[in-house]
């Protein structure tokens, strides 16, 4: 009998083939043959896409007798060595284990779990799993765990080679984080854009790469890492060194500010590398890409107001290293799009602050009083407008508007102040209302004073003021309750873009509805949705601290104040184990960048209970889908906070498809 192929192939190489892989599959026992007809390629442990290798002839081989046998030829080595990425779900453990002398073994396929393509950063603090409670499965816990495979988020590595010797029970594959590669559309273009067919491996011994153990799996070739997760902080990775792969933003190391400010970590693509046993030269590799998914991005309009002392580098610190690692968890990206610095305003006038009351139309109660007046000066010239009774304040505001229009100023509004607990009482309360005052170029125009002499009638049931908010100060930016405060909506409608706004106040920002008034991070208005004391729409206020961050400052503010108007929720907690896992939306969290710090977007299946506000003005309790234990007064939903964010983000389309063209406005 003989077998031969006489004439060599050329083959043209796929992306991530070896010289082995090859030998295998042309039926040789190694590469050697291979690397003495391509000298060229003696050096590659991976050949590239498009690389030509010469696949010598087969030897003849005979023997003396006719040809008795009904077995095909069976090449050497087959089937070839492989790795991938998993998801654990103890498929691959049967139990009983079969023997190899039972009926269906097969030593080289045992049941296998689903393999995957993309892998996705953790949401959970990395010490814990399942509901929160439980540890993660040690590095030296190579079996399925229940707990650990909760997580949706976490992975394996599986490797075949049914060339490791036996009572070899642990073979090495290594990880790395791949960073992305960008280029300007264009010369002189502020706009970037990815680079997909470039990556680049971390420096050698850097802390973008892990050297993974993998155990055998019972009797067969198969060979299974421990439980893996990505993380995107030094702080998690340190906390699990052997079962962390770091994924991070380029912000502190990057070369020039085009890496700095837009290496996404979720444009990485992780990479495990196996150098496979039957290699003589112990240099063919194979490697198994991953790609980790971006499909949306919060674009943003930063505003640093004038006198806080914040820089755009400081903004950009706070949103590409911190809130980047945070939103990433989520598939999600920040993208400013604006960089702003803005003056403190003067020209926001507001009709009935407070009361809502109608025009009475009289300067006072008693009988025979003259008509009232309002008025309005600006640049020394004063204008005049007399209310009549029964005036609501949206009337009112709508004919000062009218009045500033004339005189050959823009006015924008009249915009509706919701106040908590208002009741309205038909021709005499109802909202409050403003309007903003500008020139001809739109520019903002200082409005010197207001005044009315509009007040309560002889009943003492109307009587409508005129306050003007002229009074902001930056280093000690004042936030009222119950309806969010002056400053903060003169601010938002003066320089509100059709971007998620965020404000960069001073070093103070001061809840005032309580009498020490509490010192705040920041502010998240929960945006006009559901309750009729949040009047201005989803926008942040983040202290100058929070950007200018020291070592014990929580960097991870302006996720959690970007979160509130766009999940519309108070603070989280996990009901299982309320202090075991500090979450983004957590009352109150480790300040510093701590293993247990607020970072965490929680999705499924933690069990978690949040704050949220419903129609009529009241708080409740809403538990997360899961959760068994109802609470009183709540009710139960099926988001998870992950889904709630990218939901209502999405309705108030500040949370988008994820653009190819980034650009940050220098």
């Amino acid at each position: 009998m003989a077998r031969r192929r006489d004439q060599p192939i050329v083959y043209r190489a796929r992306g991530g083939e070896s010289l082995c892989h090859l030998a295998v599959a042309y039926g040789f026992p190694h590469c050697q043959r291979l690397r003495d007809e391509n000298p060229d390629l003696v050096d590659r442990s991976v050949l590239r896409r498009g690389d030509r290798v010469t696949i010598p002839p087969l030897e003849e081989a005979t023997d003396g007798g006719p040809d008795r046998s009904r077995n095909r030829f069976r090449r050497p080595n087959y089937p070839l060595p492989n790795v991938w990425f998993i998801k654990e779900s103890g498929a691959g453990y049967p139990d009983p284990e079969p023997a190899p002398d039972d009926r269906g073994y097969n030593r080289h396929y045992p049941r296998g779990d689903p393999r995957i393509r993309t892998l996705a950063i953790s949401n959970y603090h990395v010490e814990r799993a399942g509901n929160g409670t439980d540890n993660f499965a040690a590095a030296t816990d190579f079996l399925y765990h229940t707990p650990s495979s909760q997580d949706p988020d976490h992975f394996k590595i599986q490797v075949y080679d049914n060339k490791v010797p036996e009572g070899t029970d642990e073979v090495m594959v290594k990880l790395f984080a791949m960073r992305p590669s960008y280029r300007r559309r264009r010369r002189g273009s502020t706009e970037i854009i990815q680079w997909t067919s470039s990556y680049f491996y971390p420096t050698a011994g850097g802390d973008r790469e892990l050297d993974v153990v993998c155990h055998r799996v019972g009797q067969t070739n198969y060979f299974r890492s421990p439980y893996l997760r990505l993380v995107t902080s030094e702080t998690c990775q340190a906390a699990r060194p052997l079962q962390t792969l770091l994924v991070k933003d380029y912000f502190d190391d990057g070369a020039n500010d085009d890496q700095k400010w837009f290496t996404e970590i979720l444009h990485h693509n992780v990479r495990a590398s196996y150098t496979v046993e039957i290699c003589v030269q112990q240099k063919c590799k194979i490697h198994r890409d991953a790609r980790i998914r971006l499909d949306r991005e919060v674009r943003m309009a930063m505003h640093i107001m004038d006198g806080s002392g914040a820089t755009r580098n400081d903004v950009r610190t706070a949103i590409y290293k911190w809130m980047r690692r945070s939103l990433a968890q989520a598939n999600v990206r920040p993208h400013i799009k604006v960089f702003h610095e803005v003056d403190i305003p003067d020209n926001m006038i507001t009709v009935s602050d407070g009361d809502g009351r109608y025009a009475s139309g009289v300067t006072g109660g008693a009988a025979g009083a003259p008509r009232s007046e309002m008025t309005i000066a600006i640049d020394g010239t004063d204008y005049t407008h007399r209310p009549r009774a029964g005036d609501s304040p949206r009337a009112t505001a709508v004919k000062l508007k009218r009045l500033l229009r004339r005189n050959r100023f823009r006015v924008k509004g009249p915009y509706r102040v919701k106040v908590d607990g208002l009741t309205p009482v038909r021709g005499q309360v109802s909202n409050p209302y403003e309007i903003l005052v500008f020139d001809r170029d739109w520019d903002q125009v200082v409005v010197d004073s207001v005044s009315s002499t509009d007040r309560p009638n002889a009943s003492g049931q109307r009587g409508q003021p005129l306050i003007l908010t002229d009074d902001i100060n930056v280093d000690r930016f004042e936030v009222n309750w119950p309806y969010q405060g002056r400053w903060p909506r003169a601010m938002y409608y003066n320089y509100r873009t059709r971007y998620f706004d965020m404000f960069i106040c001073g070093n103070e920002l001061v809840g005032m509805w309580d009498p020490g008034g509490s010192q705040l991070l920041g502010l998240g208005p929960y945006g006009p949705y559901n309750r009729n004391d949040t009047d201005i729409g989803p926008v942040g206020f983040i202290r100058r601290d929070v950007v200018q961050l020291g070592a014990t400052d929580d960097p991870y503010t302006g996720p959690h104040e970007l979160l509130h108007p766009l999940m519309h929720v108070c603070h989280t907690v996990n009901t299982a184990n309320p202090d075991g896992l500090n979450e983004t939306m957590y009352a109150s969290g480790t300040g510093a960048d701590a293993v247990n710090s607020a970072k965490h977007i929680a999705d499924a299946p933690i069990a978690m209970t949040y704050e949220t506000l419903i129609r009529g003005g009241h708080q409740v309790n809403v538990v997360l889908d899961g959760e068994r234990q109802a609470l009183a007064g709540g009710r139960h939903i099926r988001d998870t906070p992950v889904r709630r964010f990218r939901r209502v983000g999405a309705h108030y389309r500040y949370l988008t498809r994820a653009s190819p063209r980034r650009v940050d406005r220098s």
